[in-house]
Parts: structure tokens; C-alpha cells; sequence
């Protein structure tokens, strides 16, 4: 339960390292700074790692940041994957933490969460812990604030039966490690490097890290509770190719890709499911493990046509349906009009939303993963900031149904097991 979640014994040591990596975002780099220090803890240290081209940028953020926080400096301009695993490494050797997380600059922590987060770790120390998301969406005005509907619960999830629901289509983006809404022990972080060279890896540096995990570990815990939230979409990669709306951000990640091509059946599409394909694929190969199922046309395809009702551009869309040889749908067919409605949802879904997790088969997931089905949303505010101070401060909002009751783990929390 919540209160359970929130409060209780002091927990054993733990040095929890949080990496900010950032690039050309001082501002946001700053604010995400600023939600730890708001709650720091003395098991939690802090590190920046600054990777940004434009002087500018880099001047306004060392004189932005408070005193004390360390910032790093990579040698030259670093890709995105190349950025993460210089930032990781330097931070092990400089802080020697126990635990590592990352925090990107357009997260920030809620209110009140550091400390929890902190005393969940420790009951499970040698485990990595997955937490979920609320969200901003201020691509529009007004600005909305999406609340996700949770139940302060933590669930052991199977590495396998996670990696199947990938491989038929079913990439549940909240539960998957992406170092950004997990915590990973360190021993873990010195496992991966000796089986794959680097913790992180490919295009998407992200979703690289969770099918790695998933490649390596039997088993992990997701907490289903929202400490972290996201804004600036704008500013987003991933939002830009999930739109299709350029932005200078995402223009700046295209540029370093050069002739990318996806390790999927569709190797010339480019939508937010195929780089999530890509990277299990990728990580399949890497390991030769018996794990991964290979992805069928049929299921990228059916992704990718979830994806296209996102993309703000008629011809864009046309363009990636007609690569996955979808002749029949036109601009005037039902297909395209729903696309439109969808997309002016005020809280519309985003990547494989809370509609389809509705028609899930029960006991196929963790019920956490079932009631993301149940939405509650906050419209109708003027300005990013406005909504942001909703919804940090808006830590314990409850599913609309009751969960139903899951296995108890030998620790005592609610578990699923596969």
C-alpha cells in the first residue's frame, strides 16, 4: 500500500548514485538537479555529466547548478550511447556507490520519493527495481498533466515472459529497465560489461540496457509507483520520432545514426516500436540466447501500424504503411480517421497505451501491468510549470478498480511469478 511504501524502518546502507546525463539542456538539466537536492538523503550522491556542443550551454549549466555538484566533462562530443557509458563508468570511480540510476534532464523526482525509493532498494539489494512515470504533455496547450493510476506495489516480473510479450508485440514500456526508471545494483553493472564489453549499447542506449538485463538476470522487481515525471516533449527524441515532428533535439540524434537501419523486418522504418524491436534484436544476436524469440513481420507490422495513427504528417504516415506494405489504408479510409480523433485525445495514448493493455489475457502480466488500462488525467493548464507543480506534488493517486491479489514473494511483497 502506499503508506506501507512511503514510511517505515530505517533501511540498511545503501549509496545510491544518481547520473544526470544532458546535452544543450542546461535548463532542464538544472531543474532535475534541483528535485534531489530537494529531498536528498545522505545514502544518495549526485553526479552531472555534461555533454553538450554549444558553449553556451555549458556555461549557463556550471553556473546554474548549486554549489557542490560535481559536473563531468567527456572527452570530445559523444554519441548518445558513447555518452552513457563514459558518464556510468566515471561516476562508479568517483562516488563507488552500491546502487546507480540515471536521471535524464527532462525527468524530475515527485515529491517525497528519494527516501522511499532508497528503502525499497534495500530490501531488495541484490535485485534491479523498475518504477514508473507520470507525465507532462505540454506539445499542446493547453498543457495536461497524466497522472498513471497505481497501486504502490512491487511485483517480481520474469525476464523470460517479459522478453515473449516483446516478441509478440507486447513491449511493455514502463516495466522494461531502461536504466532511467530503475535502479541497478552494481555488481550487475560489473556483469554486463564482462558479457557484452559496455552496459549500454547500440542506437537506443535505453532499451539496449533492459533487454541486456533481460538477457543476463532471471528476474527483476517493478514498483508500481510513479516517482519520476517527464515534460518538455518538444525538446524529447523519442517524442519526435514518435510524432514525427522534427525537432532540433531529435535532429541532432539523426545526425549521429548516419545510414541507420533497423535490425527488424523492416529495416528502413523508423518509429519508436521498431527501435525497441531493433534493440532486442540487436541484443539477441549479441547473446545467442535461447531467450529471445525471433520477431515475426507480422507483429512489427501490426506495431508499426499502431505507430503511424501517431504521426502528425498524412504523408509521413502514408510513407511508413506503404513500407510495411499496407496498400489498403488511404488518407480518407477509417484507419486514418480514427488517427485524427486519437490524436486529438487530450490524453491520448502513447507508445502500445492503456486501450490496448485492456484487452491483455489474464495472468499473462502482473495486474500492475493490467490496470494501466484506468487513466486519470488533469487538463487545462496555461503553462509547463503550472502543470509540472501538480504533478510532482500528486504522489498517491489510486487505480480506479481494485487490484486483485497477487502471490506473496518470499520477502513478503506482492509478487507475480511467471
Amino acid at each position: 500500500m502506499a503508506g506501507d511504501a512511503l514510511h517505515g524502518s530505517t533501511a540498511p546502507a545503501v549509496r545510491l548514485a544518481i547520473v544526470v546525463p544532458t546535452r544543450n539542456r542546461a535548463d532542464l538539466a538544472i531543474r532535475a538537479v534541483e528535485s534531489v537536492l530537494a529531498q536528498r538523503t545522505p545514502a544518495i550522491e549526485i553526479v552531472v555529466s555534461d555533454n553538450s556542443s554549444d558553449p553556451v550551454e555549458r556555461d549557463r549549466l556550471a553556473a546554474g547548478l548549486p554549489a557542490g555538484v560535481a559536473i563531468l566533462t567527456p572527452p570530445g562530443d559523444l554519441a548518445m550511447t558513447d555518452h552513457w557509458n563514459w558518464a556510468l563508468d566515471r561516476a562508479e570511480e568517483l562516488l563507488r556507490p552500491t546502487h546507480v540510476t540515471f536521471l535524464t534532464d527532462r525527468m524530475v523526482y515527485k515529491r517525497g520519493v528519494l527516501a522511499p525509493l532508497v528503502r525499497q532498494v534495500a530490501l531488495r539489494p541484490e535485485s534491479l527495481l523498475v518504477f514508473n512515470h507520470d507525465g507532462v504533455l505540454d506539445d499542446r496547450r493547453p498543457v495536461h498533466v497524466d497522472l498513471e493510476p497505481c497501486s504502490w506495489r512491487v511485483s517480481t516480473i520474469s525476464s523470460q515472459l517479459f522478453l515473449d510479450e516483446v516478441a509478440t508485440g507486447r513491449a511493455w514500456q514502463w516495466i522494461t529497465p531502461r536504466m532511467l526508471n530503475s535502479v541497478a545494483p552494481v555488481a550487475l553493472l560489473h556483469t554486463l560489461r564482462q558479457s557484452f564489453g559496455t552496459v549500454f549499447g547500440s542506437v537506443a542506449p535505453d532499451f539496449s540496457f533492459g533487454f541486456r538485463v533481460a538477457a543476463t538476470i532471471d528476474q527483476f522487481h517493478a514498483w508500481d509507483a510513479p516517482l519520476l515525471v517527464h515534460y518538455a516533449l518538444p525538446r524529447s527524441n523519442g517524442h519526435s520520432q514518435q510524432t514525427g515532428a522534427s525537432s532540433a533535439d531529435g535532429e541532432d540524434f539523426k545526425r549521429r545514426l548516419n545510414e541507420f537501419r533497423n535490425a527488424t523486418p523492416f529495416p528502413d522504418v523508423h518509429t519508436l516500436s521498431t527501435a525497441m524491436f531493433h534493440e532486442y534484436a540487436v541484443v539477441g544476436k549479441e547473446c545467442g540466447s535461447p531467450k529471445f524469440r525471433p520477431l515475426h513481420p507480422d507483429v512489427v507490422a501490426r506495431a508499426i501500424r499502431r505507430d503511424a495513427k501517431l504521426l502528425v504528417s498524412d504523408d509521413t504516415r502514408r510513407a511508413v504503411l506503404d513500407a510495411i506494405g499496407d496498400t489498403g489504408v488511404t488518407r480518407s479510409s477509417p484507419i486514418s480517421i480514427v488517427g485524427r480523433i486519437w490524436r486529438a485525445i487530450p490524453y491520448r495514448s502513447t507508445l502500445y497505451g492503456r486501450r490496448a493493455l485492456a484487452r491483455v489475457p489474464t495472468g499473462r502480466l502482473p495486474s500492475i501491468v493490467r490496470e494501466r488500462a484506468a487513466l486519470v488525467p488533469y487538463l487545462g493548464f496555461e503553462s509547463t510549470d503550472a502543470a509540472l507543480e501538480v504533478a510532482i506534488r500528486t504522489n498517491r493517486v489510486r487505480p480506479r478498480t481494485p487490484l486483485p491479489r497477487a502471490a506473496v514473494g518470499s520477502n513478503g511483497a506482492p509478487a507475480y511469478l511467471a
